[in-house]
């Protein structure tokens, strides 16, 4: 028998779901399937009212904190399986080992004392590492050539254009 709790999950879930397809149907410009995805949240809505006893506000706010939830983002799973749309905003849960500084100065013509003042943090392990750390906002692009994800990542002072091929991260989406 499945019980209240695990009802309530599945709505956030379905939810979540209809608002990530809706902002994929809008960027396409196709109103009757957004029309359908306002019209099922809405049913949600009203379900998890006559669930809760909560008010639409109430109902309204709980939905909002699960939309902009932490989630794992592995940039070696497929496309499909990412749980981004293109332009959301992230902001990182916990810090990256991007990449060596002596390759991230020559590939972004940068100095390591440009780097820190950006808001880099330069880590040395057996060398040194330019590491994106937590907090950081970053823009999702989706999956460049390679199919591997790319980010606009917002910094003090400028913004980088980074693909992502290495280990998962947490991140929130805003």
């Amino acid at each position: 028998m499945v019980d209240v709790e695990e009802i309530k999950t599945k709505l956030v879930q379905d939810y979540r779901r209809l608002w990530i397809n809706k902002h994929k149907f809008e960027l396409n410009d196709d109103e009757v399937d957004v029309e359908d995805c306002v019209s099922q949240m809405g049913y949600i809505v009203e379900m998890l009212m006559f669930i809760t006893g909560w008010s639409r506000t109430a109902v309204g706010e709980s939905l909002a904190s699960h939309l902009n939830y932490v989630f794992e983002f592995d940039p070696q799973a497929k496309a499909e399986a990412w749980d981004l749309n293109k332009f959301d905003c992230v902001e990182l849960k916990q810090d990256i080992w991007y990449n060596d500084l002596v390759t991230a100065m020559e590939d972004w013509e940068t100095t390591e004392d440009l780097l820190i003042r950006d808001g880099f943090k330069i880590v040395e392990d057996k060398s040194k590492w330019v590491v994106i750390p937590e907090g950081t906002v970053m823009i999702f692009h989706g999956p460049d050539c390679n199919g591997w994800p790319e980010f606009d990542v917002r910094m003090r002072t400028q913004s980088y254009f980074l693909t992502f091929a290495g280990d998962p991260f947490k991140v929130k989406l805003i």
